[in-house]
Formats: C-alpha cells, sequence, structure tokens
C-alpha cells in the first residue's frame, strides 16, 4: 500500500488510544475524511474513518469501546447465558441490531453504523432489557423493528431505543425508511390499527 501523507489541517492521532484501539497511521481518505489504522488490544488490525472512531469512543460508555468487533462479539456470547432468553427469537433479532451499528463486516453495517444510527445504551449492553420491552410491546414474528417513524417524529438521530421504536408489518417498514420520511413528511403516519 503506498504511504499515505496526512495534509497540514488534518489531525495527527497516531499512538492515541479510542477503547481498545490505537491509530498506527493513516492509510487513505474517504471523501473528507482520513482514514486510519488501528491496532486493537484482541491483536487484530481495524481500518476506519478517523472521526468515526473518535465519535464512538466519546459516547461509548464501556471504556473498552470501540473495539475491532471484537467486544461486541464478547459481549454477545456472555450475555447469551446470562438472560435465559438465548433460544428465543428476539435474542437474535437483538444481536442483528447491534451487528448492523456496531461491526463494520456486517453486510448492513454502511446503512446503519456508518451513518451514525447507535443503540441505546439500556439495550446495548443487556439483551434482557431489549426483549422484555420487545414482548411488551407488540413483538410478534414476522413483523420488523422500525426506529425511524418515531425518531422521524422525534426530529432525532435515527436510533434504537424504547422511545423510538415499534413493531411493523415488512410492508409499512419497508415503506417508512428514513429517507422515504425526509421525502414524504405528511404522508408518513401509520394508523394505530396498522400497529400492535
Amino acid at each position: 500500500m503506498a504511504e499515505f501523507t496526512l495534509s497540514r489541517n488534518a489531525k495527527n492521532l497516531t499512538g492515541q488510544r479510542f477503547g481498545s484501539l490505537v491509530a498506527t497511521e493513516p492509510v487513505g481518505k474517504k471523501g473528507r475524511n482520513v482514514v486510519w489504522g488501528f491496532l486493537c488490544d484482541c491483536g487484530d488490525k481495524y481500518v476506519s474513518e478517523g472521526c468515526w472512531v473518535v465519535a464512538q469512543h466519546k459516547k461509548a460508555t464501556n471504556p473498552m469501546a470501540p473495539s475491532c468487533g471484537c467486544l461486541n462479539r464478547l459481549t454477545t456470547k456472555q450475555l447469551r447465558y446470562k438472560h435465559g432468553y438465548s433460544q428465543h427469537p428476539l435474542f437474535w433479532v437483538w444481536v442483528a441490531m447491534l451487528e448492523r451499528c456496531y461491526n463494520p463486516k456486517c453486510s448492513s453495517y454502511p446503512k446503519y453504523g456508518a451513518k451514525g444510527v447507535y443503540v441505546c445504551d439500556e439495550w446495548r449492553t443487556d439483551a434482557k432489557a431489549f426483549i422484555e420491552w420487545a414482548l411488551s410491546n407488540g413483538w410478534q414474528k414476522g413483523k420488523h423493528l422500525d426506529k425511524d417513524i418515531k425518531s422521524f417524529d422525534q426530529n432525532t438521530q435515527p436510533h434504537y431505543s424504547p422511545t423510538t421504536c415499534q413493531f411493523l408489518t415488512p410492508e409499512e417498514n419497508g415503506r417508512c425508511t428514513h429517507t422515504w420520511l425526509l421525502k414524504h413528511p405528511t404522508q408518513h403516519r401509520i394508523s394505530p390499527q396498522a400497529v400492535i
């Protein structure tokens, strides 16, 4: 890989630690953002936009976050056996939610985590809290977890939390993406009868 040189205005992150990641060298640019190579405490190398890693570290409640993805995998493995819900379908809804928000290797990550979508602290660290909320808020097999409609109503960055999520049919969820809502602000209401 050709050596990349930082511009004079770019912040040099070399040697700085952000959770489990230590910046090793700049490796290129993505748009206006500098892409950095990081070394994770687990020994794996990780490449990401420096500004994203810095932002994730600032809002993380776990001092070991962010990581290359190993922290999320470890947390998931630990939580599977603590709450008694590891065989419940909602456990895998929770895992998928975390993966698309925090695992850059996930195919859905570019549409979620890379765009700033995150999971509230209550759910990110506790599968049981998410599952019990879902069971009390209309979950049924086949329904999709939606964050866009209520986030749009509250004028907040789309994220997963008890105040921004609901369950919709696949048809309803497919129509009401955040992009669609921005283009059709007066058409996004879903009748109460359509939502469990």
